[in-house]
């Protein structure tokens, strides 16, 4: 979201990594000359969602949502083509233990037979060709 205590959708998703760790898109934050300028402090939401009007509410039992705080690439130049587009949010408290984090491959063992292969990412956001929040799209990469 916007901030801490918003409900405005801020135009990107994030895939729970951790308890207390989300992954998203450093150019959510900003790019060109301003990569990661903010905000620097967002709401996370997880589970069963309504979005009405950008704004978003939970379910009563099954949605969570936690203050969470930027930490973008240094290595993010404003760029998406440049890679490094990548950013850490560090939710203030970790998520219930219904939500299942995304498991990592951080030893890259999976890096070696993954190498060339496409992957296919899902999520919801703008594009060049859609914008609007409620879009599913994907992309080979």
């Amino acid at each position: 979201t916007h901030g801490p205590d918003s409900d405005v959708w801020g135009g990107c998703g994030a895939s729970i990594i951790s308890p207390t760790f989300a992954l998203t898109s450093a150019h959510c934050f900003g790019g060109g000359l301003t990569p990661c300028a903010g905000p620097k402090r967002v709401r996370v939401w997880v589970g069963d969602l309504t979005m009405s009007n950008w704004h978003i509410t939970g379910g009563a039992n099954t949605s969570f949502s936690s203050a969470a705080t930027l930490i973008c690439s240094p290595q993010f130049n404003g760029k998406c083509s440049g890679g490094n587009d990548i950013a850490l949010l560090k939710l203030e408290h970790a998520v219930p233990s219904w939500v299942k984090p995304v498991p990592l491959d951080l030893r890259g063992t999976f890096a070696s037979t993954a190498t060339g292969r496409a992957v296919i990412s899902i999520g919801f956001g703008s594009t060049e060709q859609q914008a609007g929040p409620g879009v599913r799209a994907n992309v080979q990469i």
